[in-house]
């Protein structure tokens, strides 16, 4: 089957105002989409303030504080510690 170049080119010179309406309908709905998700709802919802209470064992709580405090002492070792340059 041939697919002859001048005939698809007389249709969109016949049909290219329709296709460029169909175009500026679509640039205006994406448009819209953005305006409201970026615009209107960030302007038009609000946000209140939730406090949540939250409880931590005892148990846990130690388990943290040493993990933190070992975390602590290992980074601060590392810090000092002189490492041989490789590049040399």
């Amino acid at each position: 089957m041939k697919i002859d170049i001048g005939k698809i080119i007389n249709f969109l010179i016949k049909k290219s105002l329709f296709i460029l309406i169909i175009g500026f309908v679509l640039i205006i709905v994406i448009f819209e989409f953005v305006y409201w998700k970026y615009v209107y709802l960030p302007s038009h919802t609000s946000f209140e303030d939730e406090i949540v209470e939250s409880k931590i064992d005892l148990d846990n709580l130690e388990f943290l504080i040493e993990n933190i405090e070992e975390r602590e002492k290992n980074y601060l070792q590392s810090i000092n510690k002189e490492y041989k340059n490789p590049f040399q």
